[in-house]
C-alpha cells in the first residue's frame, strides 16, 4: 500500500482514528438516529409529541446510514493517510459528507408540516429556503473530493 510506519506511529494512528471515529459515530449516527427521543425527553409533555414528530421528519432514515459509513471512512482515512488508497478514501468521504449535507438540508428547502398536536390545535406548512447555506456547506466536501482526486493522480 506504500505505507511505511513504525509500530508506535501505527498505534498513534489507530488510537486517534478510534477516538475521531467514536466522535463521528456520536455526531453523525447516534444523534440523528435518536434525535426524536433526545428532544422529547427534555421538553414539557404538552409539546413533546410535536417536537418528536418534527425531529423525525427532519432526520429521515438515510442520515444514520450515511453516518455509519462515514465513521468507517474516517477511521480508514486516519490510519491510511499517506498511502495509495488514501486518495480514494478522501473522495468517498467527501462524497458522503456532501450527501449528508444535501440530505440534512433536504435539497435546499426544508419543509416542515405542523400537525394539530401543537398547543391550541395549530397546524400548517413551513418551507425554509436554505439553498445558499447548503451550497456554502458543500464547498469543503467538494474540496475534499478534489484533494482525493489530486492524490490519486500523483500516486499513479
Amino acid at each position: 500500500m506504500g505505507l511505511q510506519l513504525s509500530s508506535a506511529s501505527l498505534t498513534i494512528r489507530v488510537v486517534s482514528g478510534a477516538v475521531l471515529s467514536a466522535l463521528t459515530f456520536v455526531v453523525f449516527y447516534y444523534v440523528p438516529a435518536n434525535l426524536a427521543s433526545l428532544v422529547s425527553g427534555h421538553l414539557p409533555s404538552s409539546i413533546a409529541p410535536a417536537a418528536s414528530n418534527l425531529a423525525s421528519a427532519l432526520v429521515g432514515s438515510t442520515l444514520p446510514v450515511i453516518g455509519l459509513v462515514l465513521t468507517v471512512l474516517v477511521f480508514l482515512g486516519i490510519v491510511l493517510r499517506g498511502s495509495r488508497p488514501y486518495g480514494m478514501i478522501l473522495i468517498l468521504t467527501g462524497l458522503l459528507f456532501a450527501a449528508y449535507t444535501y440530505v440534512v438540508m433536504q435539497g435546499g428547502t426544508i419543509g416542515i408540516t405542523l400537525s394539530g398536536s401543537l398547543p391550541h390545535g395549530a397546524s400548517g406548512n413551513i418551507a425554509i429556503d436554505v439553498s445558499l447555506l447548503m451550497l456554502l456547506l458543500l464547498i469543503p466536501s467538494l474540496l475534499t473530493i478534489f484533494k482525493g482526486a489530486l492524490l490519486l493522480a500523483v500516486h499513479k
